[in-house]
């Protein structure tokens, strides 16, 4: 679709839509995203299929954030006059969903697990029970030391 046919399909959608149903306020809601998305890709002059091109990337990383912020606008205009804008929300829930494996308790990394030549396991530590159900997962350990405990000693 061009621009002028996108901007056609969101002004039948918002003419169409019954705005007091909200499974179908919703609906349209989404439909407009999406659309919104598409023109503000096809104005940035994005090619979708274009693979490997830093420039081409760049714009649509550009427009991706773009539009996130736009549709945080929007959730506060559904809110009301004294809704937050909280532009930063999806910008922290990448965040949170790319380090979520750091919280995970377990090592994963099989070059950590297969070079460690040095283990040092702290008794006094309330994590120490990860270290331990994982020792059988190194396999270069050739100095351990344990300390603490406790009072610190053990």
């Amino acid at each position: 679709m061009n621009a002028k046919q996108i901007n056609q399909k969101m002004t039948e959608i918002r003419q169409n839509t019954n705005w007091d149903d909200p499974v179908e306020a919703k609906k349209a809601n989404e439909e407009i995203q999406k659309l919104s998305k598409q023109l503000m890709l096809l104005k940035a002059n994005v090619n979708p299929n274009k693979k490997d091109d830093p420039l081409n990337d760049m714009k649509k990383e550009n427009v991706e954030s773009n539009a996130k912020m736009w549709n945080q606008i929007m959730k506060a205009v559904d809110k009301g006059e004294d809704a937050d804008i909280l532009l930063g929300e999806p910008v922290r829930e990448e965040i949170v969903e790319e380090y979520k494996d750091d919280e995970s308790p377990k090592i994963k990394s099989q070059e950590y697990l297969n070079e460690m030549t040095l283990l040092v396991i702290d008794m006094s530590l309330k994590t120490v029970q990860r270290t331990i159900d994982q020792m059988d997962k190194f396999k270069s350990i050739k100095t351990l030391i344990i300390t603490g405990g406790v009072w610190g000693r053990r």
